[in-house]
């Protein structure tokens, strides 16, 4: 197999492994009345499943960022074989909540390597012109995984049953990395670990990035974590929302192809990243004005999960190649990081703005895009964009 094959190999499993990881994230969401009577929990140790992916990401991705620094291969290698445990151990745990919880956590604990070996993949198996492509996606296909448990969760109406579609679907998958994966080709290496965490904390536009763009996809997770939870006031079936959820996060997918189809076409990355910004906040209140309606609801979802969740690789671009000494998994670890952070801190307060104001916990959602976007619509310009002399993909990725 050549190199130019293989590269799209490698790609097609890293969105594999974070599909599978994305399906575990929130495969109890439209089924969470389902899985209490199964556990026989509440509704909060029910959360605790999506909860636990933000629990492990933050102790782990230092370790995760190391690991990828010195072989992506194996980072990805293990992260399979420990999903592959975890999912079977879910299974094998039946009703035991405690069990179950060990193997949820299990597949958490390799949620910091997955989501951020999309920019180190990038870079080790991708010409520079194809880096932006390749960027988003990797990082919209864990999106996509949580897509596929919105609809499959819901008709499945089995535990028993959704939590074995899991393990087979990693069993396989795992087969297909043993045989297909191999090691890194040779690259240039960036900083290490330490004195690259430096440098991107010394970088005010890395952290402008960094902060505002995870705390945008952190409200995203929230939403997809407890969506069930925000549309069921409403008078919304289990079915529906699972629906709208896939319809969100499968626009999610198309906005951020369009993205990349932008910045490699018109040799820019602040405007489209701006357009989606100020599109986030725009589609999020529209749709917490709509929710009521199923038909009208779906319509809102689709253009949220186009624009928030499709500005994910337009932040992980902005931040890589802000400062290209740094390795390209510590910036996108920092993203991943704070959103996991922020999404574990956002999902309760969401969760019970309900029971506590009698509005929806759209509404919440609309304030925490507001806040997190509006600072970046004004600072923000990529460093690169003046430079005109090379064809726009080169140009943005460029040193």
């Amino acid at each position: 197999m050549s190199f130019s094959q293989r590269r799209w190999v490698m790609l097609t499993l890293y969105c594999a492994v974070s599909f599978i990881n994305g399906v575990a994230f929130c495969a109890l969401d439209p089924v969470d009345r389902l899985a209490e009577e199964y556990y026989g929990v509440g509704t909060s140790l029910v959360s605790l499943f999506a909860v636990s992916f933000g629990a492990m990401y933050l102790p782990l991705a230092p370790f995760a960022s190391w690991g990828l620094g010195i072989s992506y291969h194996w980072s990805m290698m293990i992260s399979w074989i420990v999903t592959f445990i975890g999912c079977w151990l879910k299974y094998l745990a039946f009703t035991n909540y405690t069990l179950a919880c060990i193997g949820i956590f299990l597949v958490a604990s390799v949620n910091a390597p997955i989501l951020a070996g999309c920019s180190p993949l990038a870079v080790r198996w991708f010409p520079r012109n194809e880096w932006v492509l390749c960027t988003s996606i990797a990082s919209i296909s864990n999106f996509v995984g949580m897509g596929a448990s919105f609809i499959a969760s819901p008709y499945l109406n089995d535990m028993d049953l959704i939590n074995l579609w899991h393990a087979i679907f990693s069993t396989i998958f795992l087969v297909l990395n043993v045989i297909y994966s191999k090691n890194d080709p040779e690259f240039e290496k960036s900083t290490g670990l330490i004195e690259g965490f430096k440098k991107a904390l010394k970088n005010k536009m890395i952290m402008w990035i960094v902060m505002c763009s995870s705390s945008g996809i952190a409200a995203s997770y929230t939403v997809i974590a407890i969506l069930l939870v925000i549309l069921e006031p409403d008078g919304l079936s289990a079915k529906q929302v699972g629906w709208i959820g896939f319809d969100m996060v499968m626009m999610g997918m198309l906005g951020g192809l369009i993205a990349t189809y932008l910045v490699a076409n018109y040799n820019a990355i602040t405007t489209p990243l701006r357009i989606f910004l100020v599109g986030s906040i725009l589609s999020t209140i529209l749709w917490a004005c709509i929710r009521a309606s199923f038909s009208l609801s779906i319509s809102g979802a689709a253009l949220h999960g186009a624009t928030l969740i499709g500005h994910l690789p337009l932040g992980i671009s902005a931040a890589v190649i802000e400062d290209r000494t740094i390795e390209e998994s510590i910036t996108t670890n920092m993203i991943f990081f704070m959103a996991n952070l922020l999404c574990t801190i956002y999902t309760y307060p969401v969760q019970y703005y309900y029971e506590i104001t009698d509005s929806t916990g759209l509404w919440a959602i609309a304030i925490l895009v507001l806040v997190s976007f509006l600072p970046l619509i004004f600072i923000y310009r990529s460093p690169v964009e003046d430079k005109s002399s090379v064809k726009p993909s080169e140009n943005l990725l460029q040193n």
